[in-house]
């Protein structure tokens, strides 16, 4: 009797029937004896011994149709039980062989179709072989290698792997299960490739393609840092599993996978090398396997793999002792921005976060108002050989500036746009004065939302603010320079639709720009920023338009309110056309509707006390200046 179909006990006429269906896939006499045996894991083994000693040498070309006969029964079977002792059976197999024979063989079976428990079975038979075959053939190894590396990524890519779409970094991740697995499968591989990479690299005069053999391993590093990335690599224990499926996650692993993968690419370059080279793909030599066609995709995914090694030492301190200190934040900026901005064009709110959090750490090491833009831009010239970088001086910082810009525009989370309007100023911040100003222009170009909009304006006023004290920063005059401040005073005091524009969904920006507006009125006194020149237009096309507008607006809303309370009171059913923040009143109920008309109606009133307070303040300038006129 055989216990197939995870425990289904089959009569002996089915277990007959099955195996005479193996027994027609091979001619071999071998193949066909040993087959007898597959039910039994015990008598499986003894008869590869005994087939083993009888050829007195090894079981040549049988040892692969041996497992592919094998491995078709345990799947035609759907086969769970004693998977253990049958991957040993697999390991004397390949023991009792030729590893040039069964090594195909065995790699074969990394099929995306096959299940993750039987690759788990396998994988102590591919490390088995991989040494063998290092130790008797190191070159032909290395060759080989690349298909070992290939076919395991394959597999990996085939995983259901976790998007995490509602990740929040506030609240625990969910889908533990697949992330697990992910991790699982990532150190299982690693424990079959980093002992063969060693042994490899310590015999190194023996291969005769040294530096292919050392790229093609440092892409397999790079495909799975970057898998490891979109994972949660912090998990500790196994918690709330949905899947009753425990050789897969036995002993789950923790961060220390991490530490294994960086560890392999160290292996392979020091960790001063690996910073210092920008460009990885340029490590595959002139005569490598790689086609033209294939460099874009393979350099993609180098320049992300570069991107997640940075993120794994610098803001999880993983061989950190390794770094070089030697590099200053300008140094950190130059090898990093653009790995930096590679992360960040990922949908994933996982990797955003980490790209933000990697962001955020090579800022906290900068000093504000310390770097210059044009000699960062020209260094990463020389460095990244950037075409076209005198036609485009600025698009190394523009983009990081844009892609920050469009995180906090069209992210769902909240702690993630909140982190993005953050590092945006925050990185404007670290230039140098004129350079800061230059950037503002283009971000007010750049971004037409107002919740970005009104986040850099309240920064704006925050560098006013410390540029016309008295005591300010040596050379911060050149911030609020006339013919700039003109511009940048274009875009804030602004209605894109005049007395028609919506107020509430306006209101971030709206409120910012007056409170700048009146700490301008206050504290410039001089007019250093030279908005006043213009103070007139100012005053006619925007305060003054704002004020007819929220007193339109109002009265609007607080005819619907008191329309609302009516149709409460009839049980009437609630009609209405107005859009509140992109929200229908027709989708709410009445309660809701008057809860949000009071709100809407709340907010006006706001922006009109603030609007008042600056007409007041413009017209006393404007009699000042009348005054010391005459």
């Amino acid at each position: 009797m055989s216990v197939f179909n995870d425990g289904n006990v089959l009569d002996d006429m089915n277990d007959a029937l099955a195996m005479m269906k193996y027994q027609k896939q091979c001619e071999s006499p071998i193949v066909r004896r040993i087959m007898k045996n597959f039910s039994n894991p015990k008598l499986f083994q003894e008869s590869i011994g005994v087939e083993f000693r009888r050829s007195k040498r090894d079981l040549g070309t049988a040892a692969w149709d041996v497992l592919s006969a094998f491995m078709a029964y345990l799947k035609g079977n759907h086969i769970t039980k004693n998977l253990v002792a049958y991957g040993e059976c697999i390991c004397e197999l390949v023991k009792s062989s030729s590893p040039k024979e069964v090594y195909i063989g065995v790699l074969e079976q990394y099929d995306p179709a096959t299940d993750f428990r039987y690759i788990e079975m396998l994988n102590p038979a591919l490390k088995l072989i991989i040494m063998k075959y290092v130790e008797s053939e190191p070159n032909s190894c290395a060759v080989s290698f690349e298909t070992t590396l290939s076919t395991m990524l394959c597999y990996f890519e085939s995983f259901n792997k976790p998007n995490f779409d509602n990740f929040d970094p506030e609240r625990p991740l969910d889908k533990v299960y697949e992330n697990l697995k992910c991790l699982k499968y990532t150190e299982r591989s690693l424990n079959i490739v980093k002992p063969a990479v060693t042994t490899l690299l310590a015999r190194s005069n023996e291969i005769r393609k040294l530096e292919r053999f050392k790229s093609f391993c440092l892409q397999y590093s790079c495909h799975l840092t970057m898998m490891l990335l979109r994972l949660d690599t912090d998990v500790a224990a196994v918690k709330d599993v949905s899947e009753n499926d425990e050789n897969a996650i036995e002993n789950a692993p923790t961060h220390f996978v991490v530490h294994e993968l960086i560890d392999l690419a160290l292996q392979l370059y020091s960790m001063q090398f690996l910073f210092s080279t920008t460009d990885w793909v340029s490590l595959h030599p002139p005569d490598s396997f790689v086609s033209p066609e294939s460099l874009p995709e393979i350099g993609r995914q180098i320049f992300h793999g570069k991107a997640s090694f940075l993120y794994f030492v610098l803001c999880r301190g993983i061989r950190y002792d390794q770094f070089p200190k030697v590099y200053s934040p300008f140094g950190l900026w130059c090898k990093s921005i653009y790995p930096i901005n590679a992360l960040l064009m990922w949908e994933s709110p996982i990797v955003l976060w980490k790209g933000l959090e990697l962001l955020s750490t090579i800022v906290d090491r900068t000093v504000k108002s310390s770097i210059n833009c044009e000699e960062l831009l020209y260094q990463i010239s020389l460095d990244y050989r950037v075409k076209g970088f005198v036609a485009k001086p600025k698009s190394a910082v523009r983009t990081l500036l844009k892609e920050l810009g469009d995180i906090a525009l069209k992210c769902n989370v909240i702690a993630i746009c909140r982190k993005a309007c953050y590092l945006l100023t925050r990185v404007i911040d670290l230039f140098t004065w004129r350079d800061k100003i230059l950037l503002l222009t283009f971000v007010f170009k750049s971004f037409i939302d107002c919740r970005v909009e009104g986040f850099v304006i309240g920064f704006l006023k925050d560098k006013l603010d410390e540029v016309l004290r008295d005591d300010a920063a040596p050379g911060s005059d050149v911030f609020c320079h006339q013919r700039r401040m003109k511009m940048v005073g274009g875009l804030i005091f602004h209605l894109p639709d005049g007395t028609d524009t919506d107020l509430l969904g306006e209101s971030d920006k709206i409120m910012q720009a007056l409170n700048l507006l009146r700490f301008l009125l206050l504290r410039d006194k001089a007019n250093r920023t030279g908005l006043f020149d213009n103070l007139s237009l100012i005053q006619t096309n925007y305060v003054q338009a704002i004020r007819f507008n929220v007193e339109v607006t109002r009265q609007h809303f607080e005819s619907e309110l008191l329309a609302n309370y009516e149709k409460r009171k009839q049980l009437s059913p609630a009609k209405s056309d107005i859009v509140i923040n992109s929200h229908k009143l027709n989708d709410f109920s009445h309660e809701d509707r008057a809860k949000t008309l009071q709100a809407a109606i709340h907010t006006l009133s706001m922006m009109e006390v603030v609007t008042v307070r600056v007409d007041e303040l413009i017209d006393e300038m404007a009699k000042k200046n009348s005054a010391t006129r005459y």
